[in-house]
Order: structure tokens, then C-alpha cells, then sequence
């Protein structure tokens, strides 16, 4: 694998959250011997409000070098080039960002809740039970097999694209959620 990113919509996380994100990249960044580490990258998406926050959980962690601040939209061109995971370690629900991470054909590490299941399938996503007691060292782990196995990492983002058009044509949520150009049947 290239590059293997990790993207992280910290706005929609609780400071707890933030905190389980920030510890997961951590425990598996460091799990990686260094010709590994130099191939992952994580982007954060923040308010400005949130990166002073941000950064000094990943000072304590030792991982600051490691992250980015982007915008979701700067990501874009991103998806083409990398492996892209989308990471979301919160406990509500974000249809939006389900939806937009899908369309993308980024694969989606969450806590497999209630509202999530009529979105995620096991084709598209990897799911933590919301109820887990330790949840950092499961993503970690789910991090550390989506990057050293290229070939669930495909059948996930496959899985994710394919997940896209099913929603595209049977939700009007997920409709809403995205542009038309990416979901819609060309002539």
C-alpha cells in the first residue's frame, strides 16, 4: 500500500470522543515499525475552535507530526490517490458524513449503532459494538488489518461504492446528503 489516511470528522465528536479517536491512531501508529509509519497520514476535519484541543491530545500522544487539518472538501482529490478509512468514533449518528464517506468509497470504522444499520453493512463498514468496554485497542486493531491487508481494504471500498448506489436508489436521505452527479446512473 502506498499510503494508507485516516480521516477524522472531529466536529461531530464529544470531547470523550475525540479523546478514544485521538488514542486509537495513537495505539496503532505505534504498533507500526517506522518504514510503516511513514505511510499513514491522518486528516482531521475541524472548526478552528477545536484544533487547539486537537493538537494537545496529540502532543500527549506523540502523534502531532502525524496529523493534518483539512477541510472535508480539500479531501476530495484526496480519495483518488490513498486509501482512505473513514473513522468515526461517535455515538450519534452523522448520516451526512455516512453518506458522503460511501458515496466516496471510503471504507467506515464506527461503533455499530441502531441508527447506523439501515447505512452500514458488513460490505462497507467495520463496526465496534457500541456497549464495548475498550473500544481504542478494537479500532486500533480494525486500523491496523485495514492497512496490512489490501485486499479487505478493496472489498470494503468496493463494498462501500456498491453501498452508495443501493441508498442512492432507495433513500431520499442519502439522496439529499450528496450530489446528484455522484450517485446518478450516467446515459
Amino acid at each position: 500500500m502506498n499510503s494508507f489516511s485516516i480521516f477524522v470528522n472531529g466536529s461531530s465528536l464529544a470531547p470523550l470522543e475525540q479523546e478514544l479517536a485521538i488514542e486509537s491512531i495513537d495505539l496503532f501508529f505505534h504498533s507500526l515499525t517506522p518504514r510503516h509509519q511513514r505511510k499513514i497520514r491522518c486528516y482531521l476535519s475541524i472548526p478552528s475552535g477545536l484544533k487547539r484541543r486537537f493538537a494537545q491530545l496529540a502532543r500527549k500522544a506523540g502523534i502531532d507530526a502525524l496529523l493534518q487539518y483539512q477541510s472535508e472538501r480539500a479531501l476530495s482529490g484526496v480519495a483518488g490517490h490513498e486509501s482512505v478509512v473513514w473513522f468515526y468514533p461517535g455515538r450519534q449518528s452523522s448520516r451526512l458524513q455516512l453518506a458522503r464517506s460511501l458515496d466516496r468509497g471510503w471504507p467506515v470504522l464506527a461503533f455499530g449503532l441502531p441508527a447506523h444499520k439501515q447505512w452500514l453493512t458488513a460490505n462497507c463498514a467495520m463496526q465496534v459494538p457500541p456497549k464495548e468496554i475498550f473500544p481504542v485497542e478494537i479500532f486500533a486493531n480494525y486500523l491496523h488489518m485495514l492497512y496490512f491487508d489490501p485486499g479487505a481494504f478493496r472489498l470494503l471500498q468496493r463494498g462501500a461504492l456498491e453501498r452508495a448506489r443501493t441508498l442512492a436508489a432507495e433513500s431520499p436521505a442519502f439522496r439529499t446528503a450528496v450530489p446528484e452527479s455522484s450517485w446518478r446512473p450516467h446515459p
